[in-house]
This record gives C-alpha cells, sequence and structure tokens, in this order.
C-alpha cells in the first residue's frame, strides 16, 4: 500500500491534543512526498494550521506541539502530577504543570471550536480574522445556549472561557454594531450582503446532487421588523442564505429588495444545476418571473384564481378555474397567462380533495418536465421561520430596534442554522425505518411508497443539536457536515381535466 494512502485511514479520535497534533503531522515527517495541502484536505483542517505545526515540531521536537506557554518541569518520584501524558513513540513521560494558557484558550471544548472557526474561514474567507472568531464564538453559544439572545450567549461563553461576562457581551455586541460605534483604531463594519454568496457555495460545496429548490419568503417580527428572506428548504428545514430586514410598517415596493438578494446568489450556484424558486402567490409579479428566468432558474410561482389563461393554440381566453372545475382534477399545459402584463409560461392547475382553491402555479418548464407536487416544498420555509423564531434560537424575544444590527444578526443564526441541518442530516440517514410512521395506510387509494410521505418523528435541527452537544460532551471531533436532500414530491395523478372550447364574445358594436 503507498504510504500516503495508508496514512489517509488514520483516525484522529484523541482525547489528547498533543497525540492529535502528532498524527497531523507525521505524514509529512515520515514521507517527504506528503504536502501540508494534501495533508489538510485528508484531515479537514486548515493547510496553514497544519504548516504551523510541522514548523513548530521541526524547530523544538514534541515540545513544539504543546500550547503555547505552557511550563514543563522533569517527572519527579513520589510527587503527585496534575497531568502526564506518555508518548509510546519516543518513550517520553512529560508532565504539564500549572498550565499559563490565557483567558480567550481556556475554552471547555477548544478543539471543537477550532474546528468550528477552520470552516468558517474557509467558506467565508472574505471576513477578517477578528470577524470570522466573533462569528464562530456566536453560532457556537448559541448551539451551546439553543438561543440567539445576548445574555444567554456571552453567559454561556463566559463561563466556558472562564471570562467576565460584560467583557465577553461587549465583544459580542460589537460586532453588529456600525463602525462609529465600535472601539478601537482598526474597527470595521460588517456588511451582510457579502456574505450572502458565500454562504450559498458553503451550502452547494456540501450538496449532494445537482437539484436546488429555493424558496423566497417575508415573515414579520410584531410591530418591529418585516424581513425578506431567499432560503434553501431541505428536509423540512429552511436555511437562510439571503435577507433584508426593514422596519415594519414602512410601505413600499419590495421589487428591489428582490431583485437584489436574487442578483447576489446567482454566482453562487453552477449553471448546470436545476434549481426551482417557489413563491407564494402574495409575492406573484411578472418581473419576479422574468427576473428567475434570467438568471437560468425555474420559477414556480403560485398565482391567485382570479384572472384568464390562453392555452398554445387557442384563439380564446378561459378562467382559471374552468381548467379545474371541481377537486380531484389537474390541468398541465403551455400557454399565456393573464390578459394584461401577459406571461408566456407553464400552468399547473391541481385541486386536491378537501382544499378551498386549487394550486395554480406557473413555471417555465415543460409540462411533462413539471410536477405541481413541488409547491409542496415552499411549506419548509416556514418551519426556517419557526426554527429561528419560537422553535429554535428565540429571536422573537430579541430587544433590537435597528434593522440592521438585526441583519448582521441574522448571519450568526444563519451559519448556526447550517451547521446543525448539516450535521442533523447524518443522524437522519442512521434512524431505521421501524421508527418512522408510514402514512400510506390512511391511504388506501393512493399508496406512497417514498420516504419523503414518512413523518419525522425528530426534526433535523435538533438531531443536529443533539449530535454536536454529544461530541462537545465526549471531546470527540465534529461530526463533517453534508446535505443529502430527500427526492422532490412526486403526487399521485388525478383526473385530467380536457378544456374544451370556447368561443370568443363578440365585441359590442
Amino acid at each position: 500500500m503507498e504510504p500516503l494512502r495508508d496514512c489517509a485511514q488514520l483516525q484522529l479520535h484523541f482525547v489528547d491534543h498533543l497525540q492529535w497534533r502528532y498524527a497531523v503531522i507525521r505524514p509529512l515527517v515520515l514521507f517527504a512526498d506528503a504536502t501540508a495541502a494534501h495533508r489538510a484536505e485528508e484531515t479537514h483542517l486548515h493547510p496553514e494550521t497544519v504548516r504551523r505545526l510541522t514548523r513548530r515540531f521541526q524547530q523544538q521536537g514534541m515540545l513544539g506541539l504543546l500550547p503555547d506557554q505552557t511550563e514543563m518541569v522533569p517527572p519527579l518520584r513520589g510527587r503527585f502530577f496534575e497531568k502526564m501524558t506518555w508518548l509510546s513513540s519516543f518513550g517520553i513521560l512529560w508532565e504539564v504543570r500549572k498550565p499559563t494558557t490565557t483567558r480567550r484558550e481556556a475554552m471547555f471544548c477548544p478543539a471543537g471550536f477550532d474546528q468550528w472557526l477552520t470552516t468558517i474561514m474557509q467558506h467565508l474567507s472574505h471576513l477578517s480574522k477578528p470577524q470570522a472568531t466573533v462569528l464562530a464564538l456566536w453560532s457556537f453559544g448559541m448551539v451551546l445556549a439553543r438561543s440567539c439572545a445576548l445574555t444567554a450567549v456571552s453567559h454561556m461563553l463566559a463561563k466556558g472561557m472562564k471570562r467576565k461576562e460584560q467583557t465577553v457581551r461587549q465583544q459580542l455586541r460589537e460586532w453588529y454594531y456600525d463602525t462609529p460605534r465600535k472601539r478601537g483604531p482598526k474597527r470595521q463594519a460588517l456588511h451582510v450582503e457579502t456574505c450572502f454568496a458565500p454562504l450559498l457555495g458553503w451550502v452547494v460545496s456540501w450538496w449532494q446532487g445537482t437539484q436546488l429548490a429555493l424558496a423566497i419568503d417575508a415573515t414579520t417580527l410584531g410591530e418591529r421588523f418585516v424581513v425578506l428572506a431567499v432560503s434553501v428548504v431541505y428536509r423540512g428545514c429552511a436555511i437562510p442564505v439571503a435577507w433584508v430586514i426593514l422596519p415594519a410598517g414602512t410601505k413600499h415596493a419590495w421589487r428591489r429588495e428582490w431583485l437584489r438578494l436574487l442578483r447576489r446568489l446567482h454566482r453562487a450556484i453552477p449553471r448546470a444545476w436545476t434549481v426551482i424558486v417557489l413563491a407564494d402567490r402574495g409575492l406573484y409579479a411578472p418581473w419576479l418571473f422574468r427576473r428567475i428566468t434570467r438568471l437560468g432558474w425555474h420559477p414556480f410561482l403560485r398565482i391567485n384564481t382570479a384572472g384568464s389563461f390562453r392555452p398554445a393554440g387557442a384563439t380564446c381566453w378561459r378562467p382559471f378555474l374552468s381548467l379545474v372545475l371541481r377537486p380531484g382534477t389537474s390541468w398541465r399545459g403551455t400557454g399565456i397567462a393573464f390578459t394584461r402584463n401577459q406571461v408566456p409560461c407553464t400552468l399547473l392547475a391541481r385541486w386536491e380533495e378537501g382544499y378551498k382553491d386549487p394550486w395554480l402555479i406557473l413555471t417555465d418548464l415543460a409540462p411533462e418536465a413539471s410536477d405541481a407536487g413541488w409547491y409542496g416544498l415552499r411549506a419548509w420555509i416556514e418551519q426556517g421561520f419557526k426554527i429561528t423564531k419560537r422553535a429554535g434560537w428565540q429571536w422573537h424575544r430579541t430587544r433590537m430596534r435597528d434593522p440592521d444590527r438585526a441583519a448582521r444578526l441574522w448571519l450568526a443564526v444563519a451559519v448556526a442554522t447550517l451547521w446543525l441541518l448539516s450535521v442533523g442530516e447524518v443522524a437522519d440517514e442512521t434512524i431505521p425505518v421501524s421508527t418512522l410512521l408510514d402514512v400510506t395506510g390512511m391511504c388506501p387509494e393512493r399508496p406512497r411508497t417514498r420516504r419523503a410521505t414518512r413523518l419525522r418523528l425528530v426534526s433535523v435541527f435538533r438531531q443536529g443539536w443533539v449530535t454536536l452537544l454529544v461530541a462537545l460532551l465526549r471531546h470527540e471531533p465534529m461530526p463533517q457536515g453534508r446535505f443529502v436532500p430527500e427526492p422532490w414530491p412526486v403526487v399521485p395523478p388525478l383526473e385530467e381535466e380536457v378544456p374544451v372550447p370556447v368561443r370568443a364574445m363578440p365585441k359590442a358594436a
């Protein structure tokens, strides 16, 4: 077996940091053809971290792998040792007495935090190191405190880092301040919109497959904020990747905001991917349909029942409701929607039993290449808003009044949500089939055997949260995140409604 391939099988599950660092650099010391970049890719570390450990080992030997400012004394017989580490490779017994690490390094789980900080710096490389560090503190503390409240996060981090709570609180608070409110000569404001494309690129880099569903929607926080968000829907939840927060009560069109958000994101997704953009009927607009198609994506926009449609080859307009006259019917075809502000498109009409109104969806996909059931993915963004507020990060309790500060806080919320959902997917895949409720027996006339039809007893968000906490408690390396989406829903066919030719009404003389 080749030496590098042999070292690639190394599992870095060490509790002792000295052994872990030695295992990282060992291939670089033993094999001349090994490189730091190659080893960093195998161990999921930053290349600079591997190079730094290698330089310290070459200069100081094993002492270079110990934390900075650590006092080393030879072992004494008959004396109590606070910590001993036996290195079998060198036959040396070291005693570490009275570590003099600074307060910044005295975190209760430094390995997990360093790994998470490295991940953030890799995917949000445009951020400065102080900005990435505080963003890592925010998201790390949010996971531990299960809250995005400043008091809860600062209290948790201060206890773990053995620092004054007011110091940690001020560090976290200045992160979302404007530049004039910050302290220090090198202060700079965080521009949130520059993070949208890298954030979506982060999701894409961990995504398994080439199909992606984006949902756009608006939510409110009482009478304080209105949030316009673009999210990646995933396994019953949503990851916000672009947003703008406006003061509530300000009446103006949102066209400029939506166009800017979509324009920020389109470069982060490869052109060969299939991307659908879902929106509820309250957000439909012809300009939104055209912008989505111009970006190379496929709109999936629901519209109101008031309006007319002219099928391809027909000479007259038909009301939307005439295409699906009763529940249990569906219709699909190409044509032109609306007599004013006409939009050439494909119309997917579907009226399920038990629903008051049918689904009327406009898309640019061919009728045979699209399914009205895909619109059901849009409901997942509602669960994403729920997790941001009461069911997850408790944002509904915030006391913020400034929309710009709230937008910066949402970056930490988005990063923490991305982290939990990417880790929760691993736990979700390990759930045996017997623990998932199969609802096919409730619908014998339309059986569904797909995994997406089974109810998930524990959300992916909570599974990720538990997985990370267990890894931190056991001092294990953080699990590597990934996104394995579920198949898009495919609804069973309903009775197809055959369009009946309708004569055009003669114009009045």
